[in-house]
């Protein structure tokens, strides 16, 4: 599945001659599919999201201190963590009272180093880049440890994890 309006142009004999149907997650990309000229019956299959446990989570009535930023997201140049970073910084620069968290399971070492570097030449304290996989219930806590989530993704056709903070009750810029 592409997230776009198009799909590449090898697909479409794949999909005509070798399948019996597609299978897309939002009836979007059914309209993008047969514009690409896919021929095979397409059905929607809507993008699976367990919230159940993020909506179980007691919502606070409180934010902490200091305030927390944060996003969970691969570092890939297109989900924006620098500038996320830099907007932060310009903004808020080292108060104590705010908090940025970056978290990714993996990407680009490079995205990874930028960050860092990024950190270190604003001399930001307040900040934590976070690059492990979580396990469910750090997932959960990291989601419990926000007061505001902040997705600037250049590329997003489906994203769960505003999802979940919206679950949560938290506010997502």
């Amino acid at each position: 599945m592409f997230e776009s309006t198009e799909i590449p142009n090898s697909w479409v004999p794949i999909l005509n001659n070798n399948f019996d149907m597609a299978v897309v997650p939002d009836q979007f990309l059914v309209d993008v599919y047969k514009s690409c000229g896919v021929q095979i019956p397409i059905f929607v299959l809507p993008l699976p999201v367990m919230l159940e446990e993020f909506l179980n989570l007691k919502p606070r009535v409180q934010a902490h201190k200091p305030f927390v930023f944060g996003v969970s997201g691969g570092f890939w140049k297109r989900k924006n963590h620098a500038k996320i970073l830099d907007a932060f910084a310009r903004e808020f620069g080292n108060s104590k009272k705010f908090k940025l968290k970056l978290h990714g399971r993996f990407g680009e070492e490079e995205i990874i180093n930028e960050l860092r570097d990024k950190i270190n030449e604003y001399g930001l304290t307040n900040v934590e880049l976070i690059v492990k996989p979580y396990t469910w219930d750090e997932y959960l806590e990291f989601f419990k440890s926000l007061d505001c989530y902040v997705f600037l993704s250049m590329g997003e056709g489906f994203s769960i994890t505003p999802r979940e903070a919206l679950a949560c009750g938290i506010p997502c810029v």
